[in-house]
């Protein structure tokens, strides 16, 4: 994840670490640590003072840039789960974005999920209020959907979008009051990501069948 200013950026990874490093030569300017599991996805907020990780049993940090301290702890657990047939974590925040002003941060990934060896679940999107961290509402795919959302977005005018897949690909689109999408496309092969171009006006989405799909949002 690139920073505002484009002056730094971060990673994460399976060492339970987030790192800050500097955009231009790449030296390491600051280790984030405090993470018990896997940290699978990391967000920087608009305003460039807080970071946000996200790990694979759905605790999501807010970090403090300048000194390097977490600051508290979001829920997101609804996108995990213990499967104890097969004695199995499976979930995670699989993606996160804020919005343009950062008052929201949506966290993606799957719910609902009743075998983890196969995947089995339901894809869904957990939005916060961030300034008082509270989540606010459990976006899902109507009619019900198997899979994962795996890329996640906000468009300025005011919509989710996210992008995921199982049995088959989809993009979709939510209200952020609402729980249930209001739209939704098919897409040919799963979807791994999604990414929006900066006039907002297309979408582009890598599948699992090595093609990258570019959709026009008009």
């Amino acid at each position: 994840a690139v920073s505002p200013e484009q002056r730094h950026f971060a990673t994460c990874g399976n060492d339970n670490l987030v790192k800050l490093s500097n955009a231009s030569d790449f030296p390491l300017v600051r280790t984030f640590q405090g993470h018990a599991h896997h940290v699978y996805n990391i967000a920087l907020h608009p305003a460039g003072r807080a970071l946000a990780s996200g790990d694979l049993r759905g605790n999501v940090k807010e970090w403090d840039l300048q000194t390097g301290r977490e600051t508290r702890q979001l829920d997101a657990s609804v996108l995990f789960r213990y499967d104890p047939t097969f004695r199995a974590d499976h979930g995670g925040i699989r993606a996160m974005a804020f919005n343009a002003d950062g008052s929201l941060l949506a966290c993606a990934g799957i719910t609902n999920v009743t075998n983890a060896f196969a995947g089995v679940g339901n894809p869904a999107v957990a939005l916060f209020n961030w300034q008082t961290g509270q989540r606010t509402q459990v976006l899902r795919v109507n009619p019900a959907f198997q899979g994962t959302a795996w890329g996640v977005a906000f468009h300025p005018d005011g919509f989710v979008i996210a992008a995921g897949a199982g049995n088959g690909g989809g993009i979709w689109f939510w209200r952020p009051d609402a729980q249930n999408s209001i739209h939704n496309v098919p897409v040919p092969n799963n979807a791994r990501d999604l990414a929006m171009h900066p006039s907002h006006r297309r979408l582009a989405v890598p599948c699992f069948d090595s093609a990258l799909r570019v959709y026009d949002l008009s």
